[in-house]
């Protein structure tokens, strides 16, 4: 059954993950695409964006739309509440430019996975830790 989105996306783009490069051998994910979400902003010429994993909800029963951490600044602020300028794309032709990929990282002895994104053409570079109630290892 497809799950309900908390607010309404005005593009979408759907990503394969066998097509995202970087996942390591030893990590079987457990779900095979992911959706990125666009949203206009109200500020005109903006956009925001969040990542949503098909299969999984969040704590209230909606589909899991996760929100980017910025992978630009020391803070780590968060993308989801971030209106990135379109510069010189629409909401029509910003998944045209979106370049994603896995990255494993290991820090304190802990294992991360995540989702890094890009988006040609506008300062957008933003990733999303995977959680790992959502992989197994092999």
């Amino acid at each position: 059954m497809k799950k309900e989105h908390i607010k309404e996306a005005d593009a979408i783009k759907k990503i394969k993950v066998q097509r995202i490069k970087g996942l390591p051998s030893d990590i079987k994910l457990d779900f095979s695409s992911v959706h990125i979400r666009f949203y206009k902003s109200q500020d005109q010429g903006f956009f925001s964006c969040q990542l949503s994993i098909p299969g999984f909800e969040d704590n209230e029963g909606y589909a899991l739309d996760l929100d980017f951490s910025s992978c630009d600044n020391q803070d780590e602020g968060k993308l989801g509440d971030y209106d990135c300028p379109f510069s010189e794309h629409s909401i029509e032709t910003l998944s045209d430019s979106v370049v994603c990929k896995f990255e494993d990282k290991t820090e304190m002895g802990q294992r991360f996975c995540s989702l890094i994104m890009k988006i040609n053409g506008t300062p957008f570079n933003g990733h999303v830790f995977i959680d790992d109630y959502m992989y197994s290892y092999l």
